[in-house]
């Protein structure tokens, strides 16, 4: 990165970790150096011809990783849980039985955009979807 008198230097971080959740701090040090055309028009001797000679920049990184959660609109139980019951008669055609599908809303109430992937398991399926925040999840062909 080349960066002139009185020009503003970009600085792209990206967090990534492995490391479960909580605080990450950092610090980057890095030697700034003078480009080729800045290099051309010094004097022989200059002190800033050597590595180094610019001092150094330090930028403090500081992220803090949230636990990813979706909070079901379902009551808790006692032992902290949210519990789904679902009434189901052998005779699904029979006019008094109950619906076989129920309706549920899972919530992201962190204030981080996030997407979740929903798997489920035995005689269950998902019927239908319906986000309120626009988003698409990134594997989803448009």
């Amino acid at each position: 990165m080349t960066v002139g008198p009185r020009e503003v230097s970009l600085f792209n971080v990206t967090f990534y970790s492995d490391k479960g959740v909580g605080e990450f701090k950092s610090v980057i040090l890095a030697s700034p150096e003078l480009s080729t055309e800045e290099l051309s028009i010094a004097d022989d001797g200059d002190e800033f011809l050597r590595k180094g000679s610019l001092g150094i920049i330090s930028l403090n990184l500081f992220a803090v990783a949230i636990k990813p959660k979706l909070t079901i609109d379902k009551k808790s139980r006692f032992d902290g849980e949210n519990h789904l019951n679902f009434k189901y008669w052998s005779i699904p055609n029979d006019n008094d039985a109950p619906s076989g599908t129920q309706k549920f809303t899972y919530s992201n109430d962190s204030k981080a955009d996030l997407t979740f992937n929903l798997n489920i398991a035995g005689p269950f399926e998902i019927v239908k979807t319906k986000s309120n925040t626009g988003a698409k999840h990134p594997l989803v062909s448009f």
